[in-house]
């Protein structure tokens, strides 16, 4: 009965892809790249990459890159991936096309 309620599952269906967000503020500007890909069953990795840069005063500070892969499982019962290191929840919504990793709001683009 759980494999049909996964296989039917739009959220999981969603989830893989590619996601973004766009940082602009007074203190930076940047982006943020998330790549969802599901390994086998509810297991998840994600690539973050980043490239910010800081401003400091008015000026621009060097550009900034930044990687690392987590790794999620999906709870289909919450909808949601819970991230394994440092308890992160990722969360969907298809008809808005968004993931969120807490406050922040990712877009999907592929």
């Amino acid at each position: 009965m759980s494999c049909n309620r996964i296989s039917n599952d739009s959220v999981m269906d969603f989830i893989p892809g590619t996601y973004e967000r766009t940082i602009n503020n007074e203190y930076s500007k940047g982006r943020d790249r998330l790549i969802v890909k599901q390994q086998h069953g509810n297991v998840y990795t994600i690539e973050k990459k980043s490239a910010i840069v800081r401003i400091r005063d008015g000026k621009e500070l060097p550009v900034k890159y930044d990687t690392g892969t987590w790794t999620g499982i999906y709870d289909s019962k919450d909808q949601v991936i819970y991230e394994q290191r440092k308890g992160k929840v990722i969360s969907f919504k298809p008809k808005e096309n968004k993931l969120l990793v807490g406050a922040s709001v990712y877009r999907k683009v592929e």
